[in-house]
């Protein structure tokens, strides 16, 4: 039995979200950005949730992706530092991945940070593959971008 639970991000979990969303990333979402996500008829989001120490369950990790024609775009997923390289992230993709082939979607597709090798080699152990290279993608850093995307029709998920 798995010491989580996923459930659909509602507004009341926005807090404890952006908590991880501040530690996770360097230019972080603004509340506005989750708020309008949540209202978006093509958008979804999932928090996982644990039991902490105290005996009360915490959001650990999110998710949110957005339904573009036939695929699913992911947004964001992150995990929280304390709880990183325990495989939350790893199962929350794999939960968004049967939604996608639930949905028929025909791909999953995301960019990341081409200095993310974590994050990458997380995508390549759930069948994504590089697709394209966006140079000085990300504005805050030029960073390059990778474009990664998973055939859902064609290889179902791991």
């Amino acid at each position: 039995m798995p010491d989580f639970t996923v459930t659909a991000m509602t507004e009341k979990d926005i807090d404890a979200i952006l908590d991880i969303e501040i530690a996770a990333f360097k230019r972080p979402w603004a509340r506005s950005s989750f708020m309008a996500e949540l209202a978006s008829q093509y958008s979804r989001g999932f928090v996982m949730w644990r039991e902490n120490a105290c005996k009360t369950d915490q959001i650990v990790a999110y998710l949110c992706f957005r339904f573009v024609v036939d695929d699913i775009h992911i947004l964001k997923i992150a995990v929280a530092p304390a709880h990183r390289k325990n495989g939350y992230g790893l199962q929350l993709l794999r939960h968004c991945l049967a939604i996608a082939k639930n949905c028929h979607a025909r791909t999953v597709f995301l960019e990341v940070r081409q200095l993310n090798a974590a994050a990458i080699g997380l995508y390549q152990k759930t069948g994504f593959y590089i697709e394209a290279n966006h140079s000085d993608y990300y504005s805050d850093t030029h960073e390059d971008a990778i474009l990664m995307r998973k055939n859902i029709l064609k290889e179902g998920y791991k």
